[in-house]
């Protein structure tokens, strides 16, 4: 079965190649190009860099938004959507477990501005795992 119709796959390769091709871009100004004109440390390399932020923004878009249209009336969508929730949620679990117990060892008895991160990584690992084992099981469980 294939995952992803030929068209949208050619696609997405291309679109994937125009990041290199605007990073190739990138550094071929900075390298070359502002070094001949002596932009650098200056106002005009900043603008040239929001710019380039700005149209790497602009492809990001747009290739988002076209594979999200040429892909949304598929069941394969579907799918991969929901692969990609459950890998994001197996992700912020795990990392949430790894962070949050890094310290137990420690004498670790309250939190601080340094440490305040792994209390929120563990609320937002407990999150993850309410929506993606105890609710479906709870509406298994109710119908």
């Amino acid at each position: 079965m294939n995952l992803v119709p030929p068209k949208i796959f050619i696609f997405f390769l291309l679109w994937i190649f125009g990041f290199f091709l605007l990073l190739s871009i990138d550094l071929f100004f900075e390298g070359f190009v502002f070094e001949w004109l002596e932009w650098n440390r200056t106002t005009k390399n900043d603008w040239f860099f929001a710019l380039w932020w700005g149209i790497v923004l602009i492809w990001f878009l747009y290739g988002s938004f076209t594979l999200y249209i040429k892909m949304k009336d598929q069941k394969v969508f579907k799918t991969l959507i929901n692969i990609l929730k459950k890998l994001f949620y197996y992700f912020l679990l795990f990392t949430g477990i790894i962070l949050s117990t890094s310290h137990l060892g420690d004498n670790y008895m309250g939190i601080s501005d340094e440490e305040g991160y792994l209390l929120t990584i563990g609320v937002i690992s407990l999150i993850a795992f309410i929506l993606e084992y105890l609710i479906p099981k709870l509406k298994k469980l109710k119908s």
